[in-house]
């Protein structure tokens, strides 16, 4: 069972989970800045893909030692 405010589309977290949805946006937000910023790392935010959502990815991140990104 989903705690989705709505099964419609929203290209955010907050509106897809409300205050849930704030929180675990805020996680991200921190993972994206420590992997990119501190790490050197590339990283791909997904918040507002649409087919990345749905298959539960939120962000990819690849080291500089690796050949893909996950």
């Amino acid at each position: 069972m989903s705690d989705r405010l709505t099964s419609e589309w929203t290209p955010t977290a907050e509106g897809a989970f409300g205050q849930s949805g704030k929180k675990g946006r805020i996680g991200e937000l921190f993972m994206i800045e420590v992997l990119k910023n501190k790490l050197g790392w590339d990283v791909v935010d997904y918040e507002d893909d649409y087919e990345k959502q749905i298959s539960g990815i939120d962000i990819g991140f690849k080291s500089p030692a690796w050949r893909n990104m996950y």
